[in-house]
């Protein structure tokens, strides 16, 4: 907390400024307060901090950003003294960022993002073009419909095309350069985040969880029904090899062209079927009659998942403006 101090006096005799202090009377006094000390952090620091973890190299991030390296591990220095962190585990090949870091890093992004956003929009009101997206059905329902329109009302000379599809054939298609921008998920690691790539921003981390019908229980089930989406899908392929891993027998009992058909069917009793937990039930607990399955199932725990938004190398000013639009809303967004 820093300290501050004021003084209020009385120079006119026709006006009467008497104050009471704690019971005692005064022309005049000084009475010292305390207020919150306010850090503001140079953004250039942020961004060669983000360039490190991302390029996993301080001698690339000089590289990248035109600097040597002593000035990089300089910016560091500064940036771990003015938060009284340590931001990188030392001695570690390659870098490794610290816990204190990862938690840095989330907001850095964020901040990285809604500085890059706000100075494009204000430089750049006349942006135009078309930016052609790749989402699986699931996020694009939850995360990416009021972005959207939020972005054209913010841009309204640039066109969106969004396809939505599962995530083999949005990988495919993104290789081939059909989108400039896919939304990806993955299986996270149990230990750590999945290593940083070029043109690659990590979103969020969220459970994938078991729901099915109230009172679902499976533990006397031969053979598990489930309910999965189409072939190809991150979520199909967690819940088959977790039972599998686990020992555990199963069935396809219904299959969906999409995962947001899974709904109506598991609430109809048909299986069980495996989500991100934020697709299931948006954090309330329950939905329509279906609910997040505890252990209590008998179902083994699903692993967790990593979501990414990738960026195409040939991206135009209107599809980058839309990626840093995404990442300043969604890096580190909280999730059930």
């Amino acid at each position: 907390m820093a300290q501050s101090s004021f003084c209020l006096w009385n120079d006119s005799p026709d006006i009467d400024t008497t104050v009471t202090i704690g019971g005692l009377c005064a022309d005049s006094f000084c009475v010292e307060i305390q207020v919150p000390l306010r850090r503001n952090i140079d953004i250039d620091l942020l961004r060669t901090f983000v360039s490190i973890v991302e390029t996993g190299s301080f001698t690339r991030t000089a590289e990248r950003m035109l600097r040597t390296q002593s000035a990089v591990s300089l910016q560091v220095k500064r940036l771990e003294d003015a938060l009284g962190i340590s931001l990188f585990e030392r001695g570690s090949k390659p870098v490794r960022i610290s816990a204190d870091g990862e938690m840095l890093l989330v907001h850095a992004r964020r901040v990285l993002a809604a500085n890059d956003a706000m100075v494009a929009q204000m430089l750049e009101p006349e942006v135009r073009g078309v930016v052609r997206i790749g989402v699986s059905d699931h996020f694009s329902a939850l995360h990416l419909t009021g972005l959207a329109a939020r972005f054209v009302r913010a841009y309204p000379q640039v066109s969106l095309q969004i396809t939505c599809d599962v995530e083999s054939v949005l990988a495919s298609k993104f290789a081939d350069g059909e989108f400039d921008l896919m939304f990806g998920q993955s299986i996270a690691s149990p230990r750590r985040a999945s290593p940083a790539k070029d043109g690659v921003t990590r979103l969020w981390h969220e459970p994938m969880v078991w729901f099915g019908r109230d009172a679902l229980t499976t533990r006397d089930k031969a053979s598990i029904p489930l309910v999965v989406p189409p072939a190809g899908s991150t979520e199909r392929s967690a819940a088959t090899k977790t039972l599998d891993g686990h020992g555990r027998p199963w069935h396809i009992s219904y299959a969906s062209t999409s995962t947001l058909g899974l709904h109506p069917a598991v609430a109809a009793g048909l299986g069980v079927a495996a989500l991100p937990r934020s697709a299931v039930d948006n954090g309330t607990g329950n939905h329509g009659g279906i609910r997040v399955l505890d252990a209590d199932s008998g179902l083994p725990p699903l692993p967790d998942v990593e979501v990414m938004l990738h960026r195409g190398g040939g991206a135009g000013v209107a599809a980058q403006r839309m990626g840093d639009f995404i990442t300043a809303a969604l890096v580190g967004k909280e999730t059930p």
